[in-house]
């Protein structure tokens, strides 16, 4: 299927020219048989939801996948789907009515921002989702939240892996399945799978994607799978007394703390003075590589790799100081380091 595309100021001129007419929408004569295909089947779908949330994400999904039944991946192609101008064109050419009726005059999610373009994200949510057929895709992702779009869709790095977010999306359909507010759960998964295909294949890994997934999943703290997202006051004990956390949101090891190594690794790695070096013992003890799983322990050899400037080590703790993960949980600190990777040049965060 051929799909006409617009440039980013050719849809700049087109929404400005519906904002003008208060998005009263006359239909273009050339498109007549596009807006027919695919109004008809949206606009039964599309409604007013106002600020009601628990009615957005609905939408959203039954839009989604109608929209992906109609222009499938055989008839769209990819390639099609990957052009942020054809998604401009579809949004304020030939469906902006029905983008205008749940997003109201936003022109992030018509044409201004390429991850915020409405029907394209849908698509690509359903995309990367996609379970073989429509009633299958739908028993997964029914339960999911806008929430689950966003950090799904808006966090591609250096592209989608497609067979592995599938794989990502049918375990966690799994947990959501009957349990409310599972969100933390999924950022968590997310960014550690961003972090860890930094140095790891999945299809290489043992059990294949299917086990690499369920390791991810695996490696959530019980805090945040119980929902209880503080740490317990002996936890809160034990890492005050390894780290000095400001309220200004820095956050520095103890340098009389030696439980980020056992004695005996410990003086081989600081007389390397190797910020890899560094890493690599944090991924031994996160992944329990050869030693046992302890997430304090590898907290503080990334915060020292991340001290040295080494991006991953400063993303993989941002990671652990957002979720809380052998650290008492910081946000505000967890966004400084994100805000120190990006200035460093990191692209996946």
């Amino acid at each position: 299927m051929i799909i006409k595309s617009f440039t980013r100021n050719e849809a700049e001129k087109a929404y400005e020219e519906l904002h003008q007419n208060s998005f009263n929408y006359q239909d273009n004569q050339a498109d007549t048989y596009l807006r027919k295909k695919l109004f008809e089947a949206l606009c039964k779908i599309v409604t007013d939801v106002g600020d009601d949330e628990r009615k957005k994400y609905p939408l959203d999904l039954d839009v989604g996948l109608k929209l992906y039944s109609i222009l499938p991946p055989k008839d769209i192609t990819l390639r099609t789907a990957s052009d942020d101008g054809v998604w401009r064109y579809l949004s304020v050419r030939v469906l902006p009515d029905l983008v205008h009726k749940r997003w109201g005059d936003n022109p992030i999610h018509f044409w201004s921002m390429s991850r915020r373009i409405w029907l394209k994200t849908l698509w690509w949510y359903v995309h990367i989702s996609w379970q073989g057929d429509e009633p299958s895709t739908r028993a997964v992702l029914k339960n999911f939240s806008t929430d689950e779009i966003v950090q799904l869709v808006e966090r591609s790095g250096s592209g989608y892996r497609i067979e592995l977010y599938r794989e990502i999306m049918k375990q966690y359909g799994v947990i959501v399945r009957g349990n409310d507010g599972c969100q933390d759960i999924f950022r968590i998964v997310m960014k550690l799978n961003t972090a860890t295909l930094i140095s790891m294949e999945p299809a290489f890994s043992e059990g294949g994607i299917e086990g690499y997934v369920k390791r991810l999943f695996d490696s959530i703290p019980p805090s945040v799978k119980s929902k209880r997202m503080k740490s317990s006051e002996s936890n809160n004990a034990n890492y005050k007394s390894s780290f000095a956390s400001s309220q200004s949101g820095s956050i520095e090891p103890n340098p009389d703390d030696n439980s980020g190594a056992d004695p005996a690794s410990k003086p081989a790695v600081m007389e390397e003075d190797d910020a890899k070096a560094l890493f690599s013992q944090g991924e031994n003890y996160f992944y329990a590589r050869g030693i046992g799983q302890d997430y304090h322990k590898a907290f503080v050899f990334f915060l020292n790799s991340a001290k040295k400037g080494y991006i991953p080590a400063i993303r993989q703790a941002a990671v652990m100081l957002e979720n809380g993960m052998g650290i008492q949980r910081n946000t505000v600190a967890a966004d400084k380091m994100y805000r120190l990777a990006s200035q460093k040049g990191d692209m996946n965060v």
